[in-house]
């Protein structure tokens, strides 16, 4: 519900000249603000013993990155009439962009990590720039600028989950896989630059600085207060099972609680 309204009733009726072919704004943005808002509410569980990777969980979901690497630029072009010029141009833009998160993402972690490249940023931050090039994926803003987009949408990702996501537990916020860095910041990178990028390109009348500044405040308003009341609804519910137990909340097997009460 709070989605759709933020959607059709501010971005679209109110905000009507708003553009965001890729959903930076209207799905990245709102999403992690939203959940980020609900998680500050909620807390912790008191039972966090669970909550840690293993080599499994690591390959599982470094298989998901590269698929959704590989078909990130399809999702961007996903509103696009198929085999248009501009649907090629987003998909190109993507592909660009998403090699300059990955370049990035490589770097950053190998420095900020002694060297050793973190699993982490390898499974997030080298999908930012499909995040981030999203709001302008359709504009002939040419490789220089998809690629500088990627760059820097890779670089905040970094920077959020080596710093910002330390900050944001301290604070309260708990954010269990680091929405907020694939998302939530390189949101904020590729809708600043679909403010600026009009201004730039004379070839197009898509997008309107202030529009789009305009839908990007909005946005940020309404997931953070709609995700503020979601977590004070849910809170009523909560209840202190442990976190990731399955039997807890299902009927499981047999074996399935000896796993879960670590005697398999």
């Amino acid at each position: 519900f709070c989605y759709c309204f933020n959607k059709q009733i501010v971005l679209t009726r109110w905000i009507f000249q708003f553009v965001d072919v890729g959903n930076t704004v209207v799905v990245y943005m709102f999403g992690a603000y939203f959940g980020l808002a609900v998680s500050a509410v909620l807390g912790k569980k008191s039972d966090m013993s669970k909550e840690a990777s293993s080599t499994t969980s690591d390959v599982m979901a470094l298989i998901g990155t590269l698929i959704m690497w590989v078909y990130w630029p399809s999702f961007n072009s996903g509103l696009i009439s198929n085999g248009s010029a501009e649907s090629e141009l987003a998909i190109t833009n993507t592909m660009t962009s998403l090699i300059g998160s990955t370049v990035m993402t490589f770097a950053l972690s190998a420095m900020f990590n002694g060297g050793v490249i973190s699993v982490v940023d390898v499974q997030s931050a080298t999908l930012a720039g499909g995040v981030a090039i999203g709001a302008v994926a359709n504009l002939k803003i040419g490789p220089a600028v998809a690629l500088a987009t990627g760059l820097g949408a890779g670089f905040f990702a970094c920077i959020g989950h080596t710093y910002v996501w330390h900050a944001l537990e301290k604070a309260g916020v708990h954010d269990t896989c680091g929405v907020h860095n694939l998302h939530g910041l390189p949101s904020i990178v590729g809708g600043l630059v679909s403010v600026f990028i009009p201004l730039a390109i004379s070839d197009s009348d898509k997008g309107n600085p202030g529009y789009q500044l305009a839908g990007m405040g909005m946005t940020l308003v309404v997931s953070i207060f709609s995700g503020l009341i979601t977590g004070v609804v849910l809170k009523q519910f909560k209840d202190e099972a442990p976190m990731a137990v399955d039997s807890a909340y299902f009927e499981t097997a047999d074996d399935d609680k000896d796993v879960e009460g670590g005697e398999a």
